[in-house]
């Protein structure tokens, strides 16, 4: 419920142009406990994106010049336009901050399939990224290489092994 007044506060204690917040994973009547899981630990990692200077849109404030001075999302894009334009604005020095307070509540898939149909897409802006940068070969590369990035991440939050190995089949 305090979420924009939240926001709006974590914006102006900020000299940042853009800030992100927390999402939490909320399993809704009728989702699988499979899915919920698996979200719970790897969706919207903000606070680790906010590191990199992106975020989605899940939990995103912004000031509205940025989009006046940098445009808006790539449409054209399968997915991650909101995590592409927070790309292009990185790159520009455009300052991001994270503010775990500033929470958000976002169910999770209600399955496996919707899990999986939604990681094509991703991948598949990812791609279109990629292709249009020059970058194929090293996406290609990184796509195919086992998540142990994630996988270390994940240890490090705690996650046990049990539900770890869960993840990653």
């Amino acid at each position: 419920p305090e979420w924009l007044a939240r926001g709006l506060a974590g914006m102006t204690d900020t000299s940042a142009k853009r800030l992100s917040g927390s999402v939490g994973i909320f399993r809704e009547d009728g989702g699988t406990w499979a899915a919920w899981k698996y979200e719970s630990h790897t969706a919207f990692r903000q606070k680790l994106a906010a590191k990199n200077g992106r975020s989605v849109t899940a939990n995103l404030f912004v000031h509205r010049d940025l989009f006046e001075t940098y445009g808006t999302f790539d449409d054209q894009l399968l997915s991650g336009g909101d995590f592409e334009w927070n790309g292009r604005l990185q790159d520009q020095g455009v300052s991001l901050a994270y503010r775990e307070e500033v929470r958000v509540m976002h169910p999770a898939r209600a399955s496996m399939g919707e899990i999986a149909r939604k990681y094509r897409r991703v991948v598949g802006g990812h791609a279109m990224v990629a292709r249009r940068n020059k970058t194929s070969g090293i996406f290609l590369f990184r796509t195919m290489m086992p998540p142990v990035g994630l996988v270390k991440q994940l240890r490090r939050d705690g996650l046990s092994v049990r539900d770890l190995v869960f993840c990653g089949v």
